[in-house]
Order: C-alpha cells, then sequence, then structure tokens
C-alpha cells in the first residue's frame, strides 16, 4: 500500500483514494456508485472492496440533491401488529441490501396524512425507489397517487387491484378466508366466530361471513367480535381479554374461531382451554399470517399463509427491473394467499 492510502486511513478517504486502491480509474468508482453507467462485475467487486477497506462512504443525500441516484430504497410498511410484518420487513431489507442499496424503513400506520409526509420526505431526499404496502385499508386520498409517481421505481402492495399506474403486487386473501369457512362448515360447525380489527378488516369478514351464508348459516348464528389494537398493546393478551369479556361465563359458546392474526389464535386457545374445553374437538381455532412456531404448539394451529418469501422475491423482481429499465410498462402480478391446515382447525 502507497504512503497516500497508508495515511488516508487515518483521515477521511476520498473517492480518488477508493480508485488509487482498486486500480480503476475515479470515473469508474462513481459510475460503480452511482449505477450512471454499466460496470463489470468483477470490477465492481474490486471497487467495493476498496471502499470497504479505507471506510469510504459516498455523500447519498448531496447525490440526491443533484439529482442522482442515491442508492436509497424506501420501505414503507407496518412495524405493528403481529410478527409477521417485522419479519416481512426484514425480508425486504437483506433484498435491497444485498443489491447494495440502503433500506430507509418507515412504519406504515395506514394515516393518510403520515403516509404523505413520508413520501414528500423520500421525494426530497432523492430516495430512488419505494416498497410500500398499500392498506388495507387503501388509502383514499388521490394526491397519494400522484406522490408515488415522482419515484423512478415504485412496487405497491395491496390486497386487491388498486390501478395506482406503478407495479402492484396484488396479495390476495379472500380465497384462503373463504377456504377457512368452507372447512368449518364442512366439519360440522355451527356456530362460528370472527375476532379481528373489524374496521380494518372489512373484507376479510365479509367473506368469512358470505362463504358460511352460501353454506347454509344464517349470520345470527355467526359472532363477529371486533379485536381493536395499537403498538402500544400486548397484543395476544388484548385477544384473550376481549374473548373472556365476549363470552361471559355460562354464555354459548362459538365451536370454531377464525382469528386475524397467529397471536390471535395462540391466545385463544389458551382461553379456551381455561373454559374447559377442548381443540379442535370443542372449538376449532385458526389464525393468520402462518408464524414459524405454529406447528410446534399443542395442538398445532391452522393459519393463513402470506407466502411472504414470493411476495419479497417478487418485490425485488419488480423494483430493479424497473431502476434498470425505466421503459417497463405498468405490471400486476397476484400472489394468493393459502389456507394451512393443521389439527387446531379440525
Amino acid at each position: 500500500m502507497s504512503d497516500t492510502l497508508q495515511s488516508t486511513l487515518r483521515r477521511k478517504p476520498s473517492l480518488i483514494h477508493v480508485a488509487e486502491l482498486a486500480r480503476v480509474s475515479p470515473v469508474t468508482v462513481a459510475r460503480t456508485f452511482t449505477g450512471s453507467a454499466p460496470v463489470a462485475e468483477k470490477t465492481r467487486q474490486s471497487v467495493v472492496a476498496a471502499a470497504k477497506q479505507l471506510g469510504y462512504m459516498p455523500n447519498l443525500l448531496a447525490r440526491g440533491l443533484r439529482g442522482g441516484r442515491t442508492q436509497t430504497i424506501g420501505i414503507l410498511w407496518s412495524l405493528g401488529g403481529p410478527h409477521a410484518a417485522v419479519q416481512m420487513t426484514r425480508n425486504l431489507t437483506v433484498r435491497v441490501q444485498r443489491r447494495g442499496y440502503v433500506p430507509s424503513v418507515m412504519d406504515n400506520t395506514f394515516d393518510d396524512i403520515e403516509i404523505s409526509k413520508t413520501l414528500e420526505d423520500y421525494s426530497h431526499r432523492g430516495i430512488d425507489g419505494v416498497i410500500v404496502e398499500w392498506g388495507p385499508p387503501v388509502p383514499k386520498d388521490k394526491n397519494l397517487h400522484l406522490l408515488l409517481k415522482r419515484f423512478p421505481a415504485v412496487v405497491a402492495i395491496t390486497p386487491s387491484y388498486q390501478g395506482l399506474e406503478v407495479d402492484e403486487i396484488i396479495q390476495d386473501r379472500l380465497g384462503a378466508i373463504s377456504d377457512v369457512a368452507k372447512h368449518f362448515a364442512a366439519t360440522g360447525r355451527t356456530r362460528p366466530g370472527i375476532i379481528m380489527p373489524i374496521n380494518n378488516a372489512k373484507e376479510k369478514v365479509d367473506a368469512f361471513v358470505k362463504t358460511l351464508e352460501e353454506k347454509g348459516i344464517p349470520l345470527s348464528k355467526i359472532a363477529t367480535i371486533d379485536c381493536p389494537w395499537g403498538a402500544s398493546q400486548v397484543f395476544t393478551q388484548t385477544y384473550y381479554d376481549i374473548l373472556e369479556e365476549r363470552f361471559p361465563k355460562g354464555q354459548c359458546l362459538p365451536d370454531c374461531l377464525f382469528c386475524g392474526a397467529d397471536e390471535g389464535a395462540i391466545a385463544a386457545v389458551a382461553w379456551a382451554k381455561s373454559r374447559g374445553m377442548r381443540v379442535p374437538e370443542d372449538i376449532a381455532i385458526v389464525g393468520f399470517n402462518d408464524g414459524d412456531g405454529l406447528k410446534f404448539l399443542e395442538p398445532p394451529i391452522a393459519s393463513i399463509s402470506r407466502h411472504n418469501y414470493d411476495v419479497a422475491n417478487a418485490v425485488e423482481e419488480l423494483l430493479f427491473s424497473r431502476l434498470d429499465k425505466p421503459e417497463l410498462p405498468i405490471r400486476n402480478k397476484k400472489i394468493s394467499m393459502e389456507f394451512v391446515w393443521r389439527e387446531s382447525a379440525g
């Protein structure tokens, strides 16, 4: 290593120092970090290694203000509620970092004003692309649709097709929910219940109730239980407490229960056992999100899988192909959720 490079290690390194160590031109280093022109993979690896050795960090913010690439991806995703949300965020950040980009994660509270503020902030900072969980509930402010168009690449994950004029992944849940209801009816259940945040899950509730009615179970026999929650609440305990309040001792209990999250299903199993009920003989229970540990519980808990790994792969493909080829037509990809039967469902 030259004397110049040795002294560089004792002060803030520059693009020129990276070029000297990697034995390439400063222009090649700039192209490596900006993506402004193709760079051979072997050369790119040499530049990245040299930058890492020197501790060089490109000024992404300044580059964004000049209209260049910042190598930054905004991820606007709900971080509240069940663990599955955090797991999905991790799936996305890993893929973004693997592509050489820096993820900027913000909590999506599904409040139109907060979403607008976040997108404005991303825009001012020159974020290259945005991954956004678009409901439910789906934002109604049309100005948000216009904000999305400011970014070179956007992937919106939606519960149904929204026509946002950006790439969409439609994460259809209604078919799987209908399958849960069909299973309850087919196994002779006659007193079904559904517990979840009703205001944020109207489509889920409607799909469940409609299917049961089609199978001959009237609305009057279906217990619809609202379970509102917020970031400060203990999620599993909330489900347990609401079930305890909704069904006082001595009242007729449901013989099957569909829960809006796996944590709710875990709470429901504990609650049922506290009431002397057997799962699934006396009450069948199904969760939502298909968390990793459900199959190891007693009994193993049925759920609905979001196929999050497939969704994350689809996000990666759509986002980075759009950054590489902005002229691509708008694309929509449907990934359906799936009812995963386990013993708790009966």
